[in-house]
């Protein structure tokens, strides 16, 4: 009787200890998951909130600034100066070309790797620099006065929702980018073969599929799941 008795204590405080150990395995993963949640969330709020001010200045911009686009007038620091003196903003603060650092890291990283760079990293000294008072740096670059590019693009837009150098300034992770055109600010079209760039490539235009399905999935994507989202997720090619 005494044998079964401890053995019936055994088996008791061996099923205690195997629920506690349970109950702390899934409030570790729960907390980890609540705490990427609320992570993802900052980064898409401010993305989309520095968005729509982007946006919105160049809205005004053009509507009270003279921009001469057909004639290739408008370089980096016109258009940059041009946003600026248009954002509804207490504050900011304005790092131009030389003191990039404190508004945006000098070089941003590359999600991967991509077989069109020779490198991982692509610099921003090229970039005229602002840093908002929600702490987002915006990096502007005209890369084409005549606008070009594919798809009428005259430039690019990082930004960093970490400011400065706080890591990781890497694409899809705390950088993202817009595109620069005649009538806007915009989003790169998922459609264009930038879907497959963010999720295989080097991240760039990850903030289209942010912004677009409120979530940062983008790291998880498969042909089949972008098939039911109604995107089109082609495999890179093989060497």
């Amino acid at each position: 009787m005494n044998i079964k008795l401890k053995m019936s204590k055994i088996m008791y405080t061996t099923f205690i200890i195997t629920l506690i150990v349970l109950i702390n395995v899934v409030l570790f993963y729960a907390f980890e998951y609540y705490i990427q949640y609320k992570k993802d969330k900052e980064i898409i709020n401010k993305t989309e909130t520095t968005y729509k001010m982007l946006q919105d200045a160049y809205a005004k911009a053009l509507e009270s600034e003279n921009f001469e686009w057909e004639e290739g007038k408008i370089d980096t620091e016109i258009f940059a100066k041009a946003i600026i003196k248009n954002l509804y903003v207490k504050s900011l603060l304005l790092c131009a070309f030389r003191r990039a650092k404190k508004c945006m890291p000098p070089s941003i990283k590359f999600s991967k790797l991509d077989e069109t760079y020779k490198t991982n990293k692509s610099s921003l000294k090229e970039y005229y620099c602002i840093r908002l008072e929600n702490g987002v740096g915006v990096g502007f670059k005209i890369e084409s006065p005549t606008c070009d590019i594919i798809r009428g693009r005259c430039g690019n837009i990082y930004i960093d929702v970490n400011t400065g150098e706080n890591p990781p300034n890497t694409l899809s992770e705390d950088i993202y980018s817009f595109g620069i055109y005649k009538d806007g600010i915009k989003l790169y079209d998922l459609e264009a073969n930038h879907l497959p760039n963010c999720v295989y490539g080097t991240g760039f235009a990850c903030a289209s599929y942010m912004l677009k399905f409120k979530n940062r999935n983008y790291k998880s994507l498969t042909p089949k799941k972008a098939e039911k989202l109604g995107l089109k997720l082609t495999l890179p090619k093989k060497k």
